[in-house]
């Protein structure tokens, strides 16, 4: 029992108290800032790094549709766009009623200049300190978000996870492909 509170339970309570407050101002933060950007560029494209299109794929997927949905609820800005950048699953399914591309076609699609690209701990893929590296060499970094502190999910769970997604392993969790729910920040990058 003790072990499984030191190597699960008090790591994941103390993820959850830091997720839920720091990644909730990140999201915030990032939306207004997307807000003001897409008033003066209406018409941009946007593509969420690891945000793809099925649920037996991407494990976030079902809460996308909420968090596409604060630019125009919230903000009033509707002049954009959202497309996916990433493999569909099977188990999505077009909505020719979403105003997005996300939902409403199946086009896998490349960034391309003047595009943005988001990086949040909503991910379904682990955005590492090197591929934020990477971005910031290749492409221009608009926004950060600075919000601390901020707990990585390592907990027995987590670490099990992402060892067997190293091992290529399918598991319950396959589509789990963010186990430690990085990065801390989020970033805006527009591509060049």
């Amino acid at each position: 029992m003790g072990l499984i509170l030191l190597t699960s339970s008090i790591p994941q309570g103390i993820h959850y108290l830091t997720f839920y407050k720091t990644q909730n101002k990140n999201i915030n933060e990032t939306m207004h800032y997307l807000a003001t950007y897409l008033k003066s560029h209406p018409h941009t494209r946007i593509y969420f790094e690891g945000f793809g299109r099925g649920v037996d794929r991407y494990y976030n997927a079902w809460s996308y549709g909420t968090i596409f949905s604060i630019l125009p609820t919230i903000f009033g800005v509707s002049e954009f766009d959202i497309a996916s950048k990433e493999p569909n699953g099977t188990s999505f399914h077009i909505d020719p009623s979403s105003s997005l591309s996300f939902f409403n076609s199946k086009e896998v699609r490349t960034p391309d200049s003047s595009d943005l690209l988001i990086i949040t701990a909503l991910s379904d893929v682990g955005v590492l300190d090197s591929r934020i590296a990477e971005l910031e060499s290749s492409h221009e970094l608009l926004f950060k978000t600075s919000n601390h502190p901020y707990f990585p999910q390592y907990t027995l769970m987590s670490i099990g996870a992402k060892l067997l997604q190293d091992w290529h392993i399918s598991h319950s969790l396959s589509n789990y492909g963010n186990p430690y729910r990085l990065p801390a920040q989020s970033y805006v990058f527009r591509i060049r």
